[in-house]
């Protein structure tokens, strides 16, 4: 078989989504890391269309269960305590920003879309680094690569 088929073959279910955007039009790394009293920056990208949609970012172990931390519904940065969301609609995108990380900022959160019958969400798993000052830790992202390349080579064409 060519190497390209069996490229194909392993991506074909996360890459699903970047051709639908009714099955997977939101994605964002699965997991983040911070250092305790730093800063935290998660960024989620989401499918043409769904530019003014509200997003937010919320924590709790299931979609079912989540609490909201913040909402937009416009590209203004939405600030609430020591998070803040910002939505970009050109690069279809949402950045999200914690602040002064504890050790119960860890945790699962979602990415989501608010919409009409079901939300789009994706989950990340935020873990904040004990005993790390933020000089010794960096911001270290997992699940990212494939979708950054498909989205600038193809314009954010999900």
């Amino acid at each position: 078989m060519h190497l390209g088929i069996y490229l194909w073959l392993f991506l074909s279910p996360f890459l699903s989504g970047f051709f639908f955007v009714g099955c997977w039009a939101l994605i964002g790394p699965q997991e983040v890391r911070g250092p305790l009293g730093g800063v935290l920056t998660v960024q989620c990208w989401y499918g043409r269309g769904y530019e003014n949609y509200i997003k937010y970012w919320c924590r709790g172990t299931t979609s079912t269960s989540c609490l909201v931390v913040v909402t937009t519904g416009s590209e203004a940065m939405v600030k609430h305590d020591r998070v803040s969301i910002k939505d970009i609609h050109t690069f279809c995108t949402f950045i999200v920003t914690m602040k002064n990380l504890t050790e119960g900022d860890s945790g699962t959160y979602w990415c989501g879309i608010d919409r009409l019958g079901w939300d789009l969400m994706f989950p990340v798993k935020a873990n904040v680094l004990p005993g790390k000052s933020l000089h010794e830790s960096s911001l270290i992202f997992t699940g990212l690569s494939l979708h950054t390349d498909l989205c600038w080579n193809k314009g954010c064409e999900l």
